[in-house]
């Protein structure tokens, strides 16, 4: 479950930070496509989740577990994206202006600003994405 949290942390700040900051063609379509994925819960899609899992050979292993938390992270590239386009604009253009390229303007402006929130999306993702803490606590409740 930490991977999985840390992989989602990865990749949902990346995204954010990606169409928050940077133009690039089909940057529309994509948060379209992200907001409708809100729309509908997971639990909507888990015949279609399972029907592909079982399509590619992936039952009963731990990489469809991985694979389906790594998944259903929209909403907090869509949480962490709006909390990014709150940061000043004046900071990207002055590191810029430093000779920052793209990544070292997220990871040094991007990532120094919102050390808060990355550790409290973190915590939120690592306890929801844990098969095995939710296992654990039903069986103590016995």
């Amino acid at each position: 479950s930490f991977t999985a949290a840390l992989t989602q942390l990865v990749i949902n700040t990346m995204g954010a930070y990606a169409f928050s900051r940077l133009r690039f063609w089909g940057q529309k379509y994509g948060l379209v496509a992200m907001f409708m994925i809100q729309v509908f819960p997971q639990i909507a899609a888990i015949s279609a989740i399972f029907s592909l899992v079982v399509k590619v050979n992936l039952y009963d292993t731990l990489w469809a577990v991985y694979l389906v938390f790594i998944g259903g992270s929209a909403y907090y590239m869509m949480l962490l994206k709006n909390y990014m386009d709150s940061l000043p604009k004046e900071l990207d253009e002055s590191a810029r202006v430093d000779g920052a390229d793209s990544f070292e303007i997220f990871y040094l402006v991007g990532r120094s600003s919102s050390p808060s929130s990355s550790s409290a999306l973190s915590g939120c993702m690592a306890s929801l994405s844990s098969p095995t803490c939710c296992c654990s606590r039903a069986r103590t409740s016995r």
